[in-house]
């Protein structure tokens, strides 16, 4: 998979989405990112869902591990 390839999945994601993956990167549980968002764990739980779903990754540390492998070239906006 190319860098392209994951900055075009990653800009079809919704705004809260990033911000749910932002937070997965950056090590939050679902109860954490909540908290931090001021959502319910079942909304958290989701969007994690969604995420998968538009990304076609089956697990978010698959998703997760693959773009920390592009280090910070991946743009959020």
């Amino acid at each position: 998979m190319t860098l392209e390839h994951i900055q075009e999945l990653i800009n079809e994601l919704t705004p809260r989405e990033k911000e749910v993956l932002q937070l997965l990167m950056q090590g939050y549980d679902t109860a954490e990112m909540a908290e931090e968002l001021n959502i319910s764990r079942h909304t958290v739980n989701t969007h994690r869902r969604s995420i998968l779903h538009r990304t076609g990754f089956k697990t978010t540390q698959k998703l997760v591990l693959t773009i920390i492998g592009y280090g910070g070239s991946v743009q959020w906006h």
